[in-house]
């Protein structure tokens, strides 16, 4: 009872925050704004052949989407990117401005922040789009403004996630590094389990490497040049198209993912002192909140199974390949036991044994 007093009449995020009581409301309110932004402005641009281009704004592709029955598509890109920025806004403002409980703040946050990257799916369909009509004669797209306000949006809403979290756990995490690790060193677990997070490590390695150079998207239409596709040449293709979206595909796809694997084996299999440990942890949890693999073979997956009446495709290996590298970091927080959800909560368990 008393507990549940002291809860309700702390003070909000927003009253003991100090500096980032100016960035974060900023940041918040310049989210909001572009996410508006992006339902109004267009996304892209598409020229069929002997038709008048027609200019796409994020709600009526949902809308185009729904009348050509492409029901899944719709439904995806309607719930991700058009009602979930909302949703995550709106949790965002009142765990900083409202909530006076400080485990109500420590839930939402902890459950809010690994959703962000879902927001970029119709991102990811976007891209796929671009690339696979980039050189073909009978379409072609281009991006417009709709797409940069939606990408700042939702980065945005991601940062200000983060910096809310460590509001929240900031004094909890100092606590860690005197206490233990969240992530299992090599000399404390079993045999067994040595093995399996060997095996793991290294394939998730070879398979992240072969993942983004193997074919992982084929155009299989006869009205179109038999195109195929690996992340890295999709990149390479948006280098004429967007710098942005370039840079944004070798962050994501590429760069997240590798720096992800390798620091869980630098931390699995090396002897640090506990500071650098809590870092490496403290870059993995935060590192993988922008590894985006997942979301990108999610749009992959749709675009193959029912983008069918835009350009016909076909999985190619490099698919299948991605979907081995993700179960395996599926797999590896089971066996190192570190995963980001219940990272938050090791954090909140440990400080409150002090």
């Amino acid at each position: 009872m008393n507990m549940n007093t002291q809860n309700n009449n702390s003070p909000t995020l927003h009253e003991c925050s100090g500096k980032k009581s100016i960035f974060i409301p900023i940041m918040l309110i310049a989210s909001l704004l572009f996410n508006i932004s992006a339902l109004i402005a267009p996304f892209y641009t598409a020229k069929f052949f002997m038709k008048a281009p027609y200019t796409f704004t994020l709600p009526n592709s949902v809308l185009l989407m729904w009348n050509h029955q492409l029901l899944l598509i719709a439904l995806l890109i309607f719930a991700f990117s058009i009602v979930f920025p909302f949703l995550k806004l709106g949790i965002l403002f009142y765990t900083w401005f409202f909530c006076r409980d400080s485990n109500k703040r420590e839930r939402l946050i902890t459950f809010i922040g690994p959703l962000g990257k879902w927001s970029m799916l119709d991102i990811f369909m976007t891209i796929i789009l671009i690339v696979m009509t980039n050189n073909q004669f009978l379409i072609t797209s281009t991006l417009k403004i709709g797409v940069y306000f939606f990408l700042t949006a939702i980065f945005l809403s991601m940062t200000c996630a983060l910096m809310i979290e460590t509001s929240i756990f900031g004094k909890r995490m100092k606590a860690i590094p005197s206490k233990k690790l969240f992530i299992q060193k090599i000399e404390k677990v079993s045999a067994l389990r040595r093995i399996f997070v060997f095996l793991l490590l290294a394939i998730s390695l070879i398979t992240l490497i072969m993942a983004v150079n193997f074919p992982i998207i084929k155009i299989d239409d006869f009205f179109f040049a038999d195109n195929q596709y690996s992340i890295v040449t999709s990149a390479i293709s948006l280098w004429n198209t967007s710098l942005l979206l370039f840079f944004f595909v070798c962050f994501m796809l590429i760069l997240c993912p590798l720096l992800h694997i390798l620091a869980l084996i630098i931390l699995w299999t090396t002897n640090l002192k506990f500071q650098n440990n809590y870092r490496i942890e403290r870059f993995i949890h935060i590192i993988s909140m922008f590894n985006m693999l997942d979301v990108f073979c999610l749009a992959l997956v749709i675009f193959i199974s029912e983008g069918s009446q835009l350009i016909v495709s076909k999985e190619e290996s490099g698919l299948f390949i991605l979907l081995v590298f993700l179960l395996c970091t599926y797999l590896i927080p089971i066996f190192i036991k570190g995963t980001h959800k219940n990272y938050l909560q090791f954090i909140k368990k440990i400080a409150g044994q002090r």
